[in-house]
C-alpha cells in the first residue's frame, strides 16, 4: 500500500469522510516524510497537490464548499459497454474490510492492480448482471463509463474561455506578471512568468497579479475588431480555469500536436509541466482507471494514457485544438 492508498483510506475513515484543506495538506505533509521524499522542499502545498492531485483526477475524492474535500461514496463503473461481459472499476471510499470482503466474494474475479503514481486499482472482471450484484453488495449501483461522451459535450478551450466573466485589463507598470511561452528548434516547449513593465504592450495571453493573496488572473484576447483588448476573469475558487487558459496559450503559440497509437490503444499527450484541464484529463483516465506514465520522445515528454479508443482521443484533440496524429503497428 503506497502513501495514495493511504491518503484515500484516511479520507474513507473521516466523518462524513470529509476534511478540510489544512487536514489534507497535513497529512499530505506527513506521507511526503514517511516516504522520506522531502528531498528539502517541506511546503505543505507542495505535497497537498503531490499525493492529492491524483486522487482528485481520478474522481476518487471532490472539492466541496471552500477549502474543503470529500471522499465519493464507492463507485462502480461498467467498462463492457452493451457486451455481457466486461470489467469494472471501483472508486471512492474504500477500506481493509471492504477488500477482504470482495475478495472473498469474488476471490479470482476481483483484482488490485497497483500503480506507483496513484493509488491501486480496484478491478472486477465478469458478466454486467454479476457487476450489477457487485455494486449492490457495497451499497451502490452500476454505472456506465462514460468518458468518451464527457469529452464530446465539453466546448473546445478558445470557446471556454470566451465563456468566463469579463474583466479589466491589467495595467501596464503594476505588479503584473505575464506567461511566456517558448519554443526550441528541437521541439521543446516551456513557460515562465515575467515582469509586466510599462514599456510592454499588452499581448494576449495570461496574466497574474504579484505579492497578492489570493493572486488575480486575467486572459487577454485580441477583441473581434482585431486592435482592442479583452479580458476575462479566471475565478481563483476554480483552477481549472488556469489551466484552460495555460493550455489555449500553449496550444496557439507552439507546435504542439497528440499522438495516437491504433495498435496499443494508448495516447501520447505533451507533458508541459502544466496540468490538464481535469475533466479532460479525467476522462481519459476513466478508460483505464490508472494515472498516466510519463516517458520521453523526439526530446519532448509525453503522458501515455492507457485504453484509448480513437473517438476518445479525437475528442480530446478537439477540445484541446491540437492536431492528433495517428500511428499505426
Amino acid at each position: 500500500m503506497n502513501e495514495y492508498d493511504l491518503l484515500l483510506h484516511w479520507f474513507s475513515t473521516r466523518p462524513h469522510g470529509e476534511a478540510s484543506a489544512v487536514l489534507v495538506g497535513d497529512a499530505c505533509a506527513a506521507l511526503g516524510q514517511r516516504a522520506n521524499e522531502l528531498q528539502g522542499n517541506n511546503r505543505q502545498s507542495y505535497w497537498r497537490y503531490h499525493f492529492l492531485d491524483p486522487l482528485y483526477r481520478l474522481g476518487h475524492v471532490e472539492p466541496v464548499g471552500r477549502d474543503k474535500w470529500a471522499v465519493l461514496p464507492p463507485t462502480v463503473l461498467w467498462l463492457g459497454g452493451k457486451r455481457r461481459d466486461g470489467e469494472v472499476y471501483i472508486y471512492g471510499a474504500r477500506s481493509r474490510m471492504l477488500q477482504e470482503q470482495l475478495q472473498k466474494a469474488w476471490r479470482q474475479q476481483f483484482i488490485v492492480v497497483p500503480q506507483d503514481n496513484g493509488p491501486a486499482l480496484w478491478k472486477w472482471v465478469g458478466t454486467r448482471a454479476d457487476a450489477a450484484e457487485l455494486a449492490r453488495s457495497i451499497h451502490s449501483e452500476l454505472y456506465n463509463e462514460r468518458g468518451d461522451i464527457l469529452l464530446a459535450a465539453l466546448p473546445g478551450l478558445t470557446e471556454a474561455v470566451r465563456r468566463l466573466r469579463d474583466w479589466q485589463l491589467p495595467a501596464t507598470g503594476a505588479r503584473w506578471e505575464f506567461f511566456q511561452v517558448t519554443s526550441s528548434p528541437s521541439g521543446g516547449v516551456s513557460g515562465r512568468w515575467v515582469l509586466l513593465s510599462g514599456s510592454h504592450s499588452l499581448l494576449p495571453g495570461v496574466y497574474r497579479t504579484m505579492k497578492q493573496y489570493p493572486a488575480t488572473w486575467v486572459h487577454v484576447s485580441v477583441a473581434s475588431d482585431g486592435q482592442s483588448r479583452l479580458a476575462r476573469l479566471l475565478d481563483p475558487q476554480n483552477p481549472d480555469h488556469r489551466q484552460v487558459a495555460l493550455w489555449l496559450e500553449l496550444a496557439r503559440k507552439c507546435r504542439l500536436c497528440l499522438r495516437y497509437e491504433a495498435t496499443t490503444r494508448t495516447l501520447m499527450v505533451p507533458d508541459l509541466r502544466v496540468p490538464l484541464p481535469v475533466l479532460v484529463d479525467r476522462a481519459l483516465r476513466l478508460a483505464s482507471g490508472t494515472c498516466p506514465t510519463v516517458v520521453t520522445h523526439d526530446s519532448q515528454w509525453y503522458l501515455i494514457f492507457a485504453n484509448i479508443g480513437r473517438r476518445r482521443a479525437c475528442q480530446a484533440a478537439r477540445v484541446l485544438g491540437l492536431p492528433l496524429e495517428t500511428i499505426h503497428g
